[in-house]
């Protein structure tokens, strides 16, 4: 009688093939590991939602500049305060982003070798996130005192 050593792939797994009195050794394969790419998903979500803020508060800005023009100025006031607090929240979303992507990047360097490529394309792509969202902070920042500036002098000026 020779043993006869078969592969199985998860428990539970139906095996047919098999003769009486024949012996068998089964071996239990060890599963792939799992490429968990949770915190560049959230990086890359966080920076999405935090663009999406920044395309509200140039809404409000652009509504801010009109009435200004219009001669307006209260009501141009009240739109740069909601461009300013939407902007708060936008800051936010790029900390967020910041900090899911500095956690794929631990997640990268503590990866198996096996899946190492997956972790470090998930930690490239989480890196765009708060990339994306310092090209939009700065020239956001300067339309916001421009337009803050506009509406000062329209309240200055009757």
């Amino acid at each position: 009688m020779a043993e006869t050593q078969r592969e199985i792939y998860a428990i539970g797994q139906r095996i047919t093939g098999l003769t009486a009195g024949e012996e068998y050794t089964f071996v239990l394969k060890k599963p792939p590991p799992r490429v968990d790419v949770e915190n560049a998903r959230r990086s890359v979500q966080a920076a999405e939602s935090s663009l999406e803020s920044a395309a509200r508060a140039a809404a409000q800005l652009e509504r801010a500049h009109y009435f200004a023009l219009a001669g307006d100025a209260e009501t141009a006031a009240g739109a740069v305060r909601e461009a300013e607090h939407i902007f708060r929240v936008f800051m936010r979303g790029f900390s967020d982003a910041t900090d899911h992507a500095e956690r794929a990047c631990a997640d990268a360097s503590s990866a198996p070798a096996v899946v190492r490529d997956a972790y470090e394309t998930a930690r490239d792509g989480a890196k765009l996130g708060p990339k994306f969202i310092e090209t939009v902070r700065e020239p956001f920042e300067e339309a916001l005192r421009a337009v803050s500036a506009l509406v000062e002098q329209a309240r200055v000026t009757p």
